[in-house]
């Protein structure tokens, strides 16, 4: 069983030894590739505008499209299958580290500024990766454990807490 730890400390895997044998859901990338296609239609339509701004701005949304084509790397972060997550090395995307639900305390998707996904472990480790498909991440997270997202969690554990609707008599 050959081990790998990257930069990070996670110990990787050769997906081979893996033996996943569920079905994939689906694989989340680190390129934006919709935001690409989105910047690209975006300089069109303001082509069409036909004046000085309408040229300058299809200009920079196209600038962004090819940049990010070009130049930013995508590699698979993770794959989803029906009974686990592998979460893949960013270096070598033929390592991964295998997580199955019952291993996942919860999991949380950040949209915001770091486009992280991060699964919290029942052992207190926590797992985290970076990717500009976050959607598409926690779409598929939703399908195979939608009971563990944060928010889920949260509500769960402060359920039967709050104010009540009912009013007294």
């Amino acid at each position: 069983m050959s081990q790998r730890k990257n930069r990070r400390g996670y110990d990787f895997r050769d997906l081979n030894e893996l033996n996943e044998t569920g079905t994939l859901l689906g694989r989340v990338g680190y390129k934006p590739v919709r935001s690409v296609y989105v910047l690209g239609a975006a300089a069109v339509l303001f082509l069409l505008i036909g004046h000085l701004f309408g040229i300058i701005m299809a200009l920079i949304c196209l600038a962004g499209a090819v940049f990010v084509q070009f130049y930013v790397k995508d590699h698979p972060v993770m794959d989803v299958y029906d009974d686990a997550v592998i979460f893949l090395d960013p270096a070598d995307a033929s390592a991964g580290i295998r997580y199955t639900p019952d291993q996942v305390y919860k999991w949380t998707v950040n949209k915001d500024s770091s486009y992280e996904i991060s699964v919290v472990l029942k052992s207190g480790d926590i797992h985290v990766a970076q990717s500009y498909q976050v959607s598409k991440a926690n779409r598929l997270l939703k399908k195979l454990m939608a009971e563990k997202s944060e928010i889920k969690v949260i509500q769960s554990n402060f359920k039967g807490f709050g104010f009540s609707s009912k009013k007294k008599k």
